[in-house]
């Protein structure tokens, strides 16, 4: 029996999840579990992605979601990683929690190199791991250097073709092969959520922020994307801008 472990801390790397899922991107395990994460300078602040527009659609594609903020509390997911010498007792510790028992694992995780993707990798030594990029990340090299145990268990790199023609640059240094989700695929689950009933305000003549959570994956500190961000505000409103609505991640 194989059991696949999802993770996910957006409601887009759920949805390019699923579209993958879709289009045939993996083979047909026993279990799909969904491992969900919220990250960020104050996790607890942040919107788990269940709670998310139309989650109950991407939820079909699984056996089971559950909450690796739950599973390490007090502990912040953004920092934490097992001591080496704890991470067998960690693994018994989540494969009791979660009923995996002593089942063959897969893991599909995004940026090994931080967060909750390095934990989960430290835990579930030897296991075959997959890498999925949801945004322009795939196509830069990787952010910080990924322990040679880790890296040569990643066994490809699944994203979005954003920029037609150019292959990805991330996980490269272990020959890691990428492979495009399709289009059509994403677009198809998109639709599906476009279709759940959502009360959104009513507001006028609003400027749209776009962030990236370049601190989340490791590339630069919080308090650097922090002023990022105010920067943006402050153009907007130069810009006489009184309105604003603000994604911190758009994908």
């Amino acid at each position: 029996m194989t059991i696949r472990i999802f993770h996910a801390s957006s409601p887009g790397a759920a949805v390019l999840l699923a579209a993958a899922i879709d289009a045939g991107c993996f083979t047909e395990p026993d279990r799909r579990i969904l491992l969900l994460s919220r990250t960020g300078p104050a996790p607890e602040t942040v919107a788990d992605v269940s709670e998310s527009v139309g989650f109950e659609r991407l939820r079909a594609r699984f056996d089971a979601v559950l909450s690796w903020n739950d599973a390490i509390a007090p502990f912040h997911p953004d920092g934490w990683n097992p001591r080496a010498d704890d991470a067998p007792l960690w693994e018994r510790h989540f494969r009791r929690t979660w009923g995996l028992g002593e089942e063959e694992l897969e893991l599909v995780v995004d940026s090994p190199h931080a967060g909750p993707a390095r934990a989960l990798t430290q835990v579930f030594a030897g296991t075959p791991v997959d890498v999925y990029a949801e945004g322009p990340g795939a196509y830069g090299p990787t952010g910080d250097k990924i322990p040679p145990l880790t890296g040569t268990r990643v066994r490809r790199l699944l994203h979005p073709d954003l920029v037609a023609g150019v292959r990805p640059l991330l996980l490269g240094e272990y020959g890691v092969e990428p492979r495009t989700v399709p289009a059509e695929a994403i677009t198809k689950v998109v639709a599906e959520l476009a279709d759940a009933d959502v009360a959104l305000p009513a507001v006028e003549e609003a400027a749209l922020l776009l962030g990236q959570d370049l601190a989340g994956a490791g590339l630069i500190p919080a308090a650097d994307e922090a002023e990022l961000r105010r920067e943006m505000v402050r153009g907007a409103a130069a810009l006489g801008h009184t309105r604003l609505v603000y994604a911190p991640d758009p994908y």
